[in-house]
């Protein structure tokens, strides 16, 4: 949900579109449940949209019918491939190293799930809706992607626990197939750039700059000043810029008090500073910030 309020809904509902979802095309109806299942979609334009990342952010056209033959074999008609460059491809080799990594599913899946393939490289997503009417496993490799939706047809509730457990054996059984007659092939790994990229955003969320310079200088190490600037990533990220300078005033965005406060409270909890929500923070010109 912080993604896509990061992101922009409207923005978002654009890549959707771009890479193949048909249904959203209404922005107004949405806010940020459309995380949650706030929109329906269509199975085929799912694995449509998944099929992106498997061709590094190309998109190629669905085509119920590649070719027509006469009884000797000559082609009569063929449909060409018509494709479409639609999101940038560190960013889709990045979503498959992400999809595709088994240890950091592991602890829910287990080491050896029906979603691990040991000699392939395949990545993979589940999902369902509330009382599990509906079950969905995407998944795909450099050369397939296999969209999977089960659910009843009275759109009654399914039962059987988590919907990886549902939907996976009939998934994997037809991966197994049709991947035993395509080459094998990987994904390329994707160019991480940490030069110049906030620590908020490089996935760290507490900034260790400060305590490197205070080494570098030879100053009096400070752990408790590392500590105290911990925040919500609305403390250094402006939105409408998120590689650009922190906010001057990031109390100014509508949702940093919800945020901020939580990210607080966890602190506090954890490193013993007080938590104070207030319904406004006015910027202190004093306070211990490391700008990137």
């Amino acid at each position: 949900m912080k993604t896509l309020y990061l992101a922009g809904v409207k923005d978002s509902l654009k890549l959707a579109a771009d890479m193949g979802i048909t249904s959203l095309t209404d922005p107004e109806r949405y806010g940020l449940t459309l995380v949650l299942g706030g929109g329906e979609v269509k199975l085929i334009d799912m694995t449509y949209a998944y099929g992106v990342f498997a061709n590094k952010g190309v998109r190629a056209e669905p085509r119920s019918i590649l070719r027509i033959e006469d009884n000797r074999g000559n082609i009569v008609e063929e449909n060409q491939v018509q494709t479409q460059k639609v999101l940038d491809e560190n960013v889709a080799l990045m979503i498959s190293d992400v999809l595709s990594d088994n240890v950091a599913r592991t602890p829910l899946w287990g080491a050896n799930s029906l979603v691990n393939f040991p000699n392939r490289s395949v990545a993979s997503k589940t999902g369902s809706t509330n009382n599990l009417r509906d079950a969905w496993l995407m998944g795909y490799a450099p050369n397939l992607a296999v969209g999977t939706w089960v659910g009843n047809n009275d759109n009654s509730a399914m039962g059987g626990g988590l919907s990886g457990l549902i939907v996976t054996p009939m998934w994997r059984e037809f991966m197994d197939i049709a991947l035993a007659k395509l080459p094998e092939e990987s994904f390329e790994q994707p160019v991480i750039n940490r030069v110049g990229v906030k620590p908020i955003i490089r996935g760290e969320y507490i900034d260790t700059s400060n305590l490197l310079s205070q080494i570098e200088n030879g100053d009096e190490i400070d752990i408790s000043s590392i500590y105290q600037n911990i925040h919500s990533i609305l403390h250094y990220v402006d939105k409408s810029n998120p590689l650009g300078p922190d906010p001057i005033n990031p109390s100014s965005d509508q949702q940093y008090q919800n945020w901020e406060y939580a990210v607080q409270l966890w602190k506090n909890q954890t490193y013993g500073t007080p938590a104070v929500q207030e319904e406004t923070v006015e910027e202190d010109e004093g306070r211990d910030r490391n700008r990137n």
